[in-house]
């Protein structure tokens, strides 16, 4: 009765054991179901880190278009104010040619001048003794008759001294002839002093109304008129003639006084032309400096945004290597999550074969405790021997395919925050558990040899009795082992759902933060999203140096090799 009773305590334990592992089958189909949702997560988040890097390349592009056009238009402004530049600088030699011209033309005007300024000199001198002259000829109702008189007496002097002297002697000589013999009285002196005021009335009336005379045509004998005498035509001074010469002269002293004052002008009006074209050939020549400066700094832009590019696709290259990465892993995820549900099968499949045994066995009677002893037990032993070793072996497969599971991003993490001893405790479980079950499985097994080899083929009852309690020891400690497998595998589950959720909370994040910080950087400028695409291909940088360290190696037969670095044991 106390075995049935053990019988059936083992039969619910088994049933208890059966409904953990349905419940680990359905801890491993959710967790099949967040793997799936993790895919769909990476597939989002590639979508939209291509969508971000493709929005980034039109931004660039839109850039180089920008600077390029910036660049086309200073290139434009460059030629006009190059253009601009050579028509002032043929203005200013123009004008240069011009200035040096009037110099030119103002050194002979002065030199004319100055000639000028001699005869003027010689003609009020000369007006000044006809005065004279014209004073003591009028003083006396005789003058003219006496000089007259004298002209004709000294006709042959006259005539010498205007072919071979000057005026001056001509006119001091009448003078001296006039004086000879004649004393002026006090109404001829005053009729003298008021004869100049009547002589400017008069050229200023000749001035007035007379044309006036081209310069060059006066001839020397312009002052002399001939007159006819017994021996021949004679050249005679003539005051007519004097007056219009003196009236010539003064016109044309005027008129080059005019000249002169318009060519001062002229000239002063040319030198402020000529320092404003200065003045702005400077600014032009600082203008052109500055579209230089600008061309040079549009250059620089450009190299800095090709530059750029070329990061972001780099890093977009070594993005779609890491989304390639984490599809494989993901396939290989998928694998051992089948391998893992044919293991479940398979241990179902040998739950009910035990179940059939033992219900066979309930029905089979014995002449003491109920049971016979058949042939068949012996290899019904050796059979669930084979099946307890098979399904360890699985049992034991099951942690280094969980091994492979976790996804890059949890390696990484794991890999960051875990110290060095913890992982030196985690590499010495990870080794310890591989023999605790060698030594389970090489127990088992020598037990077994040393319960054949012990078992005579005529056995007793109570040995036959002794072997049964042995074999459901060993089932005991069988199924033991299995439910404590079990356990550790639905831990493990709950840890890696735990971890997917956290990684899923945490890249969320991440990943809505990294909209933001590309959607402030377009909004800032060039120069921080040139900052926030160097963080993030550092960040990258650095995952794929880590993902490179932590990705075990492939085996021979293509099968995945549990990572070393990693804890499998959740307690640890």
């Amino acid at each position: 009765m106390c075995v049935k009773f053990k019988l059936k305590l083992q039969v619910n334990e088994l049933k208890a054991k059966l409904t953990a592992i349905e419940e680990t089958g359905q801890a491993y189909e959710k967790e099949v179901d967040n793997m799936r949702r993790l895919r769909a997560l990476y597939d989002e988040r590639a979508r939209a880190v291509s969508i971000s890097h493709r929005m980034e390349l039109d931004r660039e592009r839109a850039r180089l278009v920008a600077s390029e056009a910036k660049l086309e238009i200073a290139e434009q402004r460059i030629s006009t104010l190059e253009e601009k530049k050579s028509e002032l600088s043929e203005i200013i030699g123009s004008m240069d040619k011009q200035l040096d011209e009037a110099k030119a033309e103002i050194s002979e005007l002065k030199l004319e001048l100055a000639g000028k300024r001699e005869e003027l000199y010689n003609a009020t001198s000369q007006m000044a003794i006809i005065n004279q002259l014209f004073s003591q000829v009028l003083s006396g109702p005789d003058g003219l008759e006496r000089v007259t008189r004298v002209l004709e007496e000294h006709h042959d002097l006259v005539n010498h001294l205007t072919a071979n002297g000057k005026i001056n002697n001509l006119a001091s000589t009448l003078l001296e002839l006039a004086d000879q013999g004649h004393e002026p009285t006090e109404e001829e002196q005053d009729i003298a002093a008021n004869l100049s005021k009547v002589w400017r009335l008069l050229v200023e009336l000749l001035g007035h109304h007379a044309k006036p005379t081209v310069p060059g045509d006066s001839s020397p004998n312009s002052c002399y008129k001939s007159v006819d005498t017994p021996k021949g035509p004679k050249l005679v001074i003539s005051v007519s003639q004097t007056f219009l010469r003196l009236k010539d002269l003064i016109l044309e002293k005027n008129s080059l006084v005019k000249e002169v004052g318009r060519l001062k002008e002229l000239n002063s009006t040319l030198e402020s032309r000529l320092v404003e074209q200065e003045s702005r050939l400077v600014v032009v020549a600082e203008e052109l400096h500055q579209t230089w400066d600008i061309v040079n700094r549009l250059k620089t832009q450009h190299k800095h945004l090709h530059t750029n590019e070329q990061v972001l696709r780099y890093e977009l290259a070594q993005k779609r290597l890491l989304l390639n990465e984490l599809k494989k892993q993901l396939e290989n995820c998928k694998e051992s999550w089948e391998l893992a549900r044919a293991k479940n099968s398979q241990t179902e499949e040998d739950w009910r074969i035990l179940r059939k045994e033992f219900a066979s066995r309930k029905q089979i009677s014995s002449a003491e405790s109920g049971y016979e002893e058949s042939p068949g037990d012996s290899q019904d032993e050796e059979e669930w021997s084979t099946r307890d070793d098979n399904s360890r072996d699985e049992v034991e497969t099951e942690p280094d395919i969980s091994r492979e599971e976790p996804d890059s991003e949890e390696i990484k993490d794991e890999a960051v925050i875990l110290p060095a001893n913890q992982t030196e405790t985690v590499e010495s479980d990870q080794i310890e558990e591989p023999k605790d079950d060698d030594k389970e499985v090489e127990e088992a097994v020598s037990s077994r040899a040393v319960d054949e080899e012990s078992v005579p083929r005529q056995r007793t009852a109570e040995e036959i009795l002794k072997a049964r309690e042995d074999r459901l020891k060993r089932l005991e400690e069988q199924c033991k082992g299995l439910f404590n497998k079990m356990n550790q595998t639905s831990q493990r589950s709950d840890i890696i759902s735990s971890r997917l959720v956290e990684l899923h909370e945490q890249y969320g994040e991440e990943g809505r933060m990294k909209r933001q910080r590309t959607l402030s950087s377009s909004d800032g400028g060039p120069s921080s999203s040139s900052s926030v695409n160097q963080s993030d291909l550092q960040e990258t940088i650095t995952v794929d140096t880590i993902e490179t360290t932590l990705i075990p190696a492939q085996s021979v037969d293509n099968n995945p090799v549990p990572n070393q670095n990693l804890d499998p044991d959740p307690k640890t």
